[in-house]
This record gives C-alpha cells, structure tokens and sequence, in this order.
C-alpha cells in the first residue's frame, strides 16, 4: 500500500460522516418546516380573526356616534311629549 492512498475504510469513513451530517440537516431542515408551516397557520388564523371582529363588531366611534344620535332623538321626543302636555292642559274644562 502507497502512503496517501485512500483505503476502503477512508471511504466508508466518510461515507458515514457526510451521511451523518445529512442526517442531522434533514432533521433540523424539517422542524424548520414544521415551524414555518404553524407559523403560516397562526397568521391564517389571525388574518380570519381580525375579518370576523371586522364584519361583527362595531367599533367605538361608531358607538358613540349612535348613542349621541339616539340621545338627540329621545331629547326631541321628550320636548314634544312636553310641548303636547302643555297644549292639553290649556284646553278648557267644562
């Protein structure tokens, strides 16, 4: 045997490391996927989330806008309600 000469036991030697070192990045590369996929579905999640808070909540400033204008109808009706008692009292009795 030559010095230098690469033997079947240096073969297999590296046939195992690299195989190894593949075995291990396959293993690592698929957690990574499985994170990048449950990642994907959180923001699916969160995306159909936000859409439905969006299509069945009313925001605040909508909120307020209704009571505001729901005050000022309940107030006009109070003044009639008001304006009609006076009038039924200066109707008079016999």
């Amino acid at each position: 045997m030559q010095p230098g000469a690469i033997t079947v036991e240096m073969v297999i030697a590296f046939i195992t490391i690299v195989g190894a070192i593949g075995g291990v990045w396959w293993r690592i590369e698929a957690k990574f996927t499985a994170l990048a996929d449950e990642l994907r579905r959180a923001r699916d999640d969160l995306a159909d989330y936000k859409l439905h808070v969006a299509q069945t909540h009313v925001s605040i400033p909508t909120l307020k806008d209704t009571e505001e204008r729901l005050i000022a109808a309940i107030d006009k009706l109070a003044n009639r309600l008001e304006m009609i008692v006076a009038r039924i009292e200066k109707i008079p009795t016999r």
